[in-house]
């Protein structure tokens, strides 16, 4: 069972084209500066959803990319990685977020997180250092990497340098999600 914190089915700033964005709940980093600490508390998640659940609805929308975001979602790699390879399988791209680096989880001694990191198709790997500016539109801090693999998303390589951008949804309940990197100030 995945614990989440939210799902956006639809979201432009949260990968390549279109993605449909997964929070999960929980992390071990404690970033400072951290602009998701409600994802981050170790409690179960707004959302408790089987791992075929969530294939279904990701299947069902279409997207260009699947992320994974947090809260650290290496922390649920087993049901994730079951996740990312179904829908690699449909061809649609996989991309996480995390604070660890990506040499530590390609050591991992946890085969479901070097097996979820083998279904990607891109990484934004490290933890988020608040005093260090970004300079990859999907990555927080400037020392993130966004590491592709495969050739799937390779168009986008040249693509990701500079400042993110944010969107605001407003969802059927009435609800809002704000999501993205970059800020609301005018340059």
């Amino acid at each position: 069972m995945l614990s989440i914190h939210t799902i956006l089915k639809r979201s432009r700033v949260n990968g390549p084209g279109t993605s449909f964005v997964v929070w999960l709940q929980g992390c071990i980093h404690a970033c400072p500066g951290c602009c998701n600490t409600a994802a981050c508390v170790r409690k179960p998640g707004r959302l408790l959803v089987e791992p075929d659940e969530l294939i279904r609805q990701v299947l069902a929308e279409r997207p260009d990319c699947l992320s994974f975001s947090g809260g650290e979602p290496f922390l649920q790699a087993r049901e994730l990685a079951q996740v990312a390879g179904a829908v690699r399988a449909a061809g649609i791209g996989v991309l996480a977020w995390s604070g660890y680096e990506y040499e530590d989880l390609l050591a991992s001694r946890n085969p479901w997180q070097r097996e979820l990191l083998a279904r990607l198709d891109i990484l934004i790997s490290g933890p988020y250092l608040q005093d260090v500016p970004q300079r990859e539109i999907w990555a927080g801090s400037g020392n993130q990497r966004t590491l592709f693999f495969g050739s799937r998303f390779a168009d986008w390589q040249a693509r990701i340098a500079g400042r993110g951008h944010i969107e605001c949804t407003i969802l059927q309940d009435g609800s809002g999600v704000v999501t993205g990197f970059g800020s609301f100030s005018t340059p």
